[in-house]
C-alpha cells in the first residue's frame, strides 16, 4: 500500500517519492514496457514472506502477490528478460533461488538447486542471446567465502556450474567483448571466463578495495565501483578490455565510512551513482547521489541525513534520476529526483561539516565564504559548477576564502574541493 507522495519541481521537471509500507523490496529493475518491478522478503508469522510487485511510471502499484517459504531467503537482483518478462535471483534457505516470470507477471518457472559447496546464494544474473542464465554469487564452506558461477537453460535446468575458491563472493557479471564474460568480486578481483566457464585470466584491480559493482561503459570498457577497505572513501575505477587502469577517482564525504551500492551509465556517457554514507554517531546515516561525467569528475553531490539505504539506480527517459531505498525497518521507496538531482526524504538536506568544509550564508546573493578546517594543513582547489556542469569558479585556497558571486546568475552550483586525491562537494543556492 502506498502511503505518501511528494513531489517538488524544478526547472519543469518534477521529483517524487513513494513509500510501500506493506511490502518487502530490496531490488527493482524497469521492464521493457517501462514499468518498475520490485521484489524483497520479510520474516512474518514465522514464514519469510516474499513479495513482488509492478508499478506505473509514478510508482503506483498496478500488480502485486505475496508467497510464503519455510525457511530464510531473500531476493538479490531481479533483471528484465529479452521476451518483455523478468528473473529474480536470490537464494532460499542455503541454496541458489530463481524465479521466472514473463510479460504477463505470471510465474513460468522456479529453481532451486542443491550443490556441493555448502550455502550459495546469487548476486547477479544475465540473460544470454541464447534465453539460457549465467549467474554469479558466493559460496560460503569452512567460513570463507568462493566465487561462484552457474549456466541455466532457458527453463531453469543446470547447465554447468564453477566454483573458484580462491576469490571471494561474485558481485557482477556483463558479456565481455568477444564471446566470454568479466565476472568482479568484491575483494577486487575481476575474472575472465569463457561461455563454459573456464578462467581466461584474472587481474587484481586494486588492493584494500572492497568492489560492489560493475558495468560497461559507452565506449566498451569497464567501469568498477567500490570503497577503500580503511578508510572507507567512494572508488570509481575505468579499466580497459584486459582490466588495466584507465582512470580511477577516489571520493570523500564528511562521514566516517562510505560505499558505493549502485551505479549506471548516463544519456550524456556519465554516471549516476547511489551511495551510502555511515558513521559512529546515531541518526546521522545518510544517502549520497552523485553524478559523474564520462571522465569520473563530479558534476554533482546531492547528501540527505536520512537513515535510508539506496539501492539500484538508473536515468529515466525524462533525463532524471530513480532509485530504491529502504529504511532501517526495512520499509521499501522509490525515490525520483529533480531535474538537479535533488531527492525527497522527508527531512532538510545536510549542510557540509566544518570539520572539512564550511560554505556561508547559503543560500548566498553577491558574495560567499568558504572555511577550511585548519587540521588539513593543505590548500585545497574549490571549483564551482552551474546545474549542467559548467565550470564557472576555480581557484586554489588555503582555509578562508571569500569569493565575489555578482557575476553568477541566481539559481542552483556545486562546490568541489579537492585536496590531494580526495573531493568533497556540496550544494549551493544563488537567490
Amino acid at each position: 500500500m502506498v502511503i505518501a507522495l511528494n513531489s517538488i519541481a524544478s526547472f519543469g521537471q518534477a521529483g517524487w517519492e513513494k513509500i510501500y509500507q506493506n511490502e518487502a523490496a530490496t531490488t527493482f529493475t524497469q521492464t521493457l514496457s517501462k514499468k518498475y518491478i520490485l521484489a524483497g522478503a520479510e520474516y512474518e508469522s514465522m514464514m519469510q514472506r516474499w513479495d513482488v510487485f509492478q508499478t506505473d511510471s509514478l510508482g503506483i502499484i498496478e500488480w502485486d502477490t505475496s508467497f510464503y517459504r519455510e525457511a530464510e531467503g531473500m531476493p538479490e537482483c531481479i533483471k528484465a528478460t529479452a521476451d518483455s518478462g523478468y528473473i529474480i535471483a536470490g537464494y532460499y534457505y542455503t541454496n541458489p533461488y530463481l524465479l521466472k516470470f514473463n510479460k504477463y507477471n505470471q510465474l513460468q518457472w522456479e529453481s532451486e538447486f542443491n550443490t556441493s559447496y555448502g550455502e550459495i546464494y546469487i548476486k547477479d544474473v544475465l540473460n544470454l542471446n541464447d534465453n539460457s542464465y549465467l549467474c554469479v554469487g558466493g559460496a560460503v564452506y569452512s567460513n570463507d567465502n568462493g566465487l561462484f558461477i552457474t549456466k541455466l537453460n532457458e527453463n531453469g535446468d543446470t547447465l554447468w556450474t564453477k566454483n573458484y575458491a580462491e576469490f571471494a563472493t561474485g558481485m557482477s557479471i556483463i558479456p565481455s567483448f568477444d564471446n566470454g564474460y568479466y565476472c568482479l568480486s568484491n575483494a577486487g578481483t575481476l575474472l575472465k571466463i569463457n561461455d563454459s566457464g573456464d578462467t581466461l585470466w584474472t587481474k587484481n584491480i586494486l588492493d584494500n578495495f572492497a568492489s560492489s559493482s560493475m558495468i560497461k561503459t559507452p565506449d566498451d570498457y569497464l567501469l568498477i565501483a567500490g570503497n577503500e577497505f580503511v578508510e572507507g572513501q567512494l572508488i570509481f575505477l575505468k579499466v580497459n578490455q584486459y582490466g588495466e587502469e584507465i582512470w580511477k577517482k577516489i571520493y570523500a564525504s564528511n562521514y566516517f565510512y562510505n560505499s558505493c551500492n549502485s551505479i549506471a551509465t548516463t544519456n550524456d556517457n556519465g554516471f549516476i551513482t547511489s551511495n551510502y554514507m555511515e558513521t559512529s554517531q546515531m541518526n546521522v546515516d545518510g544517502l549520497w547521489v552523485m553524478k559523474l561525467d564520462e571522465a569520473g569528475d563530479s558534476v554533482f553531490s546531492i547528501y540527505a541525513p536520512v537513515k535510508l539505504e539506496p539501492k539500484e539506480i538508473f536515468q529515466t527517459e525524462d533525463g532524471l534520476y530513480l532509485f530504491l531505498a529502504n529504511n532501517m525497518y526495512g520499509t521499501p521507496r522509490l525515490v525520483k529526483t529533480d531535474s538537479t538531482g535533488d531527492v525527497i526524504t522527508h527531512i532538510p538536506k545536510l549542510q557540509p561539516s566544518v570539520e572539512t568544509i564550511y560554505c556561508y550564508p547559503n543560500p548566498f546573493d553577491d558574495e560567499l565564504n568558504i572555511c577550511l578546517d585548519k587540521s588539513l594543513e593543505k590548500e585545497g582547489l574549490i571549483n564551482i559548477y552551474n546545474v549542467v556542469g559548467t565550470l564557472v569558479y576555480s581557484q586554489n585556497i588555503s582555509f578562508d576564502e571569500k569569493i565575489d558571486t555578482r557575476m553568477l546568475n541566481n539559481g542552483i552550483y556545486f562546490i568541489e574541493l579537492k585536496i590531494d586525491d580526495k573531493i568533497f562537494t556540496n550544494k549551493l543556492i544563488k537567490e
